[in-house]
């Protein structure tokens, strides 16, 4: 994943609908063309510890799984419940900022990579339970749904040379140093006859959302999908025309990052200018979507499995209809991290902290937020804190739009 630039995002409050009190519940509401009207539902405040560290281009739905969202901060993690504001500290046990975190599915474990350690604490006890040295590439790691299986990259080492040696791809399970092994030998010997030396791509992997047992790993521009206790390769996602292109496109073969959909149903990649969306169940292809340029930023797919959104080198979001492949909209510059609302609201906020209708293409006048994992509004207060919302929509019938 590419990080660009830290934003948190403000509200404006003054082109908001009525504020209402009802004990210490507060709501407001949003008028949209068309009669609808999006109504804002203050589930907590979130309170922020003093010297919160963002990494580069990486604001709190980053760090956002289920319920938890999490900030970095030197010497520790936080981690805040956005149903009600509790917080848990997690020391790392140094004074240094490990950015990239990982909060396992279940919400029972939280992984940060950084400064050659790979850190995986227990939420409830606040301990570390596994400490391993290694440096992970980009430290990106991915953590299982369970939190009992951890998957990394760690490319091979420069130093004063090039060195020609594939580097290690590296599945710990349980989390044990002894117990890990490498995918690498087995997935090498299977590669397209241009995969030499050198020419390995350093990416990551994914662990499928509702399998504990699968695991998809990029390697250049094929996916592999593995059951890693089994230790076998269960698909292979591969674009034949890409296979036949890849001599004349070398430079734009690989595949940046890969992910799947919240039921585990849909593979995306993306890379060198395209979006590929495939079949979890047979390995078909479903879409090739071209964003152009190079895609940056992340890539996301709604709930309901509609729509996909990425954005391309110059920050424009581009979301799609996965069904037809049709683009809806190109929105915003220099936004590259869309996220959607919960699909009754039919939402999709960008990096800028603006947000748009997906159903009309049409901004979302008079509120700035970002969409969590769970679908609440990650909105700032006027005193520098942030609060989480839930949303709901209605056409003036009454009834949900």
């Amino acid at each position: 994943m590419n990080r660009l630039a830290c934003c948190i995002f403000t509200i404006l409050a003054a082109s908001v609908g009525a504020l209402q009190l009802f004990g210490q519940s507060v709501s407001k509401t949003v008028n949209l063309p068309g009669d609808v009207t999006l109504t804002l539902s203050k589930v907590a405040d979130l309170r922020l510890s003093s010297g919160l560290i963002f990494r580069k281009g990486c604001s709190p739905a980053c760090y956002s799984e289920g319920e938890l969202v999490a900030y970095p901060f030197r010497g520790g993690i936080q981690v805040t419940d956005t149903n009600d504001g509790r917080v848990t500290l997690l020391k790392t046990g140094d004074n240094k900022t490990y950015v990239n975190i990982n909060i396992s599915r279940n919400g029972k474990y939280v992984e940060a990579a950084g400064h050659g350690r790979v850190l995986v604490w227990e939420l409830a006890s606040g301990r570390i339970v596994s400490s391993i040295k290694a440096r992970p590439y980009q430290d990106e790691s991915a953590l299982s749904p369970t939190g009992n299986a951890l998957f990394y990259h760690e490319p091979p080492g420069f130093v004063g040379k090039i060195n020609d040696s594939y580097g290690s791809y590296s599945l710990l399970y349980p989390m044990s140093v002894k117990d890990s092994y490498s995918l690498e030998p087995q997935v090498v010997k299977d590669q397209y006859p241009l995969f030499r030396s050198g020419n390995l791509s350093p990416g990551g992997g994914a662990f499928s959302p509702t399998d504990e047992d699968l695991l998809a790993v990029q390697y250049r521009w094929r996916i592999y999908l593995w059951n890693y206790k089994s230790r076998t390769v269960v698909r292979k996602f591969i674009d034949a025309d890409h296979d036949q292109r890849i001599d004349r496109e070398f430079a734009h073969g690989n595949i940046d990052n890969i992910g799947f959909s919240n039921d585990g149903s849909l593979l995306f990649s993306q890379g060198g200018g395209h979006i590929r969306i495939w079949d979890v169940r047979n390995g078909m292809l479903l879409h090739d979507l071209v964003i152009g340029g190079k895609v940056w930023g992340i890539t996301t797919i709604s709930k309901d499995n509609r729509f996909v959104a990425s954005s391309d080198d110059d920050g424009i979001v581009c979301v799609y209809e996965i069904r037809s492949g049709k683009l809806l909209m190109r929105v915003g510059n220099g936004n590259y991290r869309p996220y959607f609302s919960d699909p009754k609201v039919g939402l999709v906020s960008v990096e800028s902290g603006d947000i748009f209708d997906l159903e009309t293409g049409g901004r979302v006048d008079g509120v700035k937020g970002e969409f969590l994992a769970d679908g609440k509004l990650l909105l700032k207060n006027s005193d520098g804190s942030l609060s989480a919302w839930r949303v709901s929509r209605k056409k003036a019938s009454g009834r949900p739009n």
